[in-house]
């Protein structure tokens, strides 16, 4: 009898024990943000900073964090999208804001920021005005900002004997004949991963102007990518003359991004065009040493027989944090605290001492610790006239990657002419917006 009762005792003990712990496991409230934050990150750890102090201040929630690979992330998002069911927070570009926003998928956050002034008061109101659709919604938090440009590599301009950075495009020319000459490329970029938009869009700048690329992305040219008023085709023929010059890599569609970072710091390619998240890629990959002394950038060169804004520049506000539509009303409030984190001044300044550019407002003393180039993009962004984000960034998911996925490989392989190419990119955009009408 007596061991029966210590058994129904230790029974009742393990039940209550149990019956607690899944009761508390069932109390935890998940919070899942999905972003490019890989773990190897270097912001990687200021964001799990953030999310176990969160988690510390309300014990009832687990933060559930997934980074994932830049195409990784955003063919996993497509597919939750798809499927009604986004992640709580998800870090998505302006474009992808706007197109989930419509779809009902992402929160409008207009009457956030109108209760929360103070919050909105840290962001750069013309960042804001960047994320508004034309109705007045913002579907995302604007937090990270980049600023294209045309980064050079000096120890292989000195090898070429070559003094700075082309300001025309017949220089640019001449200067990729000299960089052959000396066993370089002019240029690369991680073709396998299709990093072709930012490239295309500031020849696009030039041969369009940046109202143009507004109106193809989403205004009233969005089925004219094909008409060869629109400079869509004249950007193509540029990028071509440079394919056929030798300026890439034989082979360029399936470099990795990685392959193709360390061909620029080993002092194997000359040139590279992307924003201004390099700087710090440069820093991570080459050192100090590397990026101090062989690193220089410029604006991209003028290409003076074409019709668009020759001083127009690529970048402004890309990326901010969508929260979900599907919330309850009890998580709701949970998630806007934890966004209102995430981009906090704190969490900018973060970003910004890893080269990463941000519209959120910090203290003069974190912007004097930057690093000259950065320091140089902010000055050249902020007294530019003409400014066009990247088309994967403001066009339509399949426009989008028509162009970069379709239209430029082909001319990199020669399978497609520029007229053909944009006749591909038209394609998806006809079939996209008949299909919304």
């Amino acid at each position: 009898m007596k061991g029966a009762v210590i058994t129904l005792v230790f029974g009742f003990l393990a039940f209550l024990l149990v019956g607690w712990n899944g009761i508390c496991a069932q109390e935890k409230l998940v919070i899942r943000i999905m972003d490019y934050f890989v773990p190897t990150d270097t912001l990687a750890p200021h964001f799990e900073e953030v999310f176990r102090k969160f988690e510390v201040d309300f014990p009832n929630v687990r933060v559930q964090h997934e980074g994932l690979e830049s195409a990784d992330f955003r063919t996993k998002l497509a597919v939750e999208m798809a499927a009604g069911n986004p992640p709580d927070i998800s870090y998505v570009v302006v474009g992808l804001s706007w197109e989930y926003g419509e779809q009902g998928l992402l929160m409008n956050l207009a009457p956030v920021f109108e209760q929360e002034r103070e919050w909105r008061d840290t962001i750069v109101p013309t960042a804001i005005k960047a994320f508004s659709t034309p109705d007045g919604k913002i579907y995302a938090v604007p937090f990270v900002a980049q600023i294209g440009g045309l980064y050079y590599n000096k120890n292989v301009y000195e090898r070429a004997g070559i003094a700075g950075p082309p300001t025309t495009w017949d220089e640019l020319l001449e200067q990729v004949e000299k960089i052959k000459k000396v066993g370089a490329y002019a240029f690369v970029t991680g073709g396998k991963e299709w990093r072709y938009a930012w490239f295309i869009t500031q020849l696009l700048v030039r041969t369009a102007g940046v109202d143009r690329v507004y109106q193809l992305a989403r205004g009233s040219e969005v089925t004219g990518w094909n008409k060869p008023e629109n400079g869509f085709i004249d950007a193509l023929y540029l990028f071509k003359e440079l394919i056929d010059a030798g300026a890439f890599p034989e082979g360029l569609n399936g470099i990795p991004r990685d392959i193709a970072r360390m061909m620029f710091v080993q002092n194997q390619v000359a040139m590279y065009y992307e924003g201004s998240w390099k700087v710090n890629v440069w820093k991570n990959l080459g050192g100090e040493d590397f990026l101090n002394n062989s690193v220089g950038w410029s604006l991209f060169p003028a290409v003076p027989k074409a019709k668009g804004d020759q001083d127009g520049m690529v970048g402004g506000p890309v990326h901010g944090w969508g929260i979900s539509a599907k919330l309850d009303e009890t998580k709701k409030p949970l998630v806007i605290e934890l966004v209102k984190r995430i981009t906090s001044p704190v969490m900018a300044a973060r970003f910004l001492e890893n080269a990463q550019p941000v519209v959120v407002k910090v203290d003069e003393s974190v912007m004097a610790r930057l690093h000259p180039i950065l320091l140089r993009q902010f000055e050249e962004y902020n007294k530019a006239q003409k400014v066009a984000l990247p088309t994967d960034v403001i066009c339509v998911p399949p426009v989008d990657n028509a162009i970069k996925k379709i239209a430029v490989p082909g001319i990199v392989d020669g399978s497609l002419t520029p007229e053909e190419a944009a006749e591909e990119v038209n394609r998806e955009a006809e079939k996209y917006f008949s299909a919304k009408q």
